[in-house]
């Protein structure tokens, strides 16, 4: 799990503090360790999605890089997993 945030954290340019602090806020009842696991598992799944939709030319791969400081707008992967969470 642990490794999964920090290549999250990496990915997005974020800090694992700043990362952790972002799924608390949304995590409501769930155990934080919890919302981090299904957070991870989330998150990589949407990538492959956008991966594969970017190989099929449906959507273009200039969608698939992050913002500098993550979370780059509502339709970022980070933005998406935190609305479901």
């Amino acid at each position: 799990m642990w490794g999964g945030i920090e290549a999250v954290a990496r990915r997005e340019k974020l800090s694992i503090s700043t990362m952790v602090s972002k799924i608390d806020q949304r995590r409501g009842s769930a155990s934080l360790t919890s919302a981090t696991r299904v957070f991870v598992l989330t998150y990589f799944r949407l990538l492959a999605e956008d991966l594969e939709l970017a190989a099929l030319g449906k959507i273009p791969t200039s969608d698939l890089t992050t913002q500098a400081g993550g979370a780059g707008g509502a339709n970022s992967i980070v933005s998406r997993v935190l609305q479901m969470l």
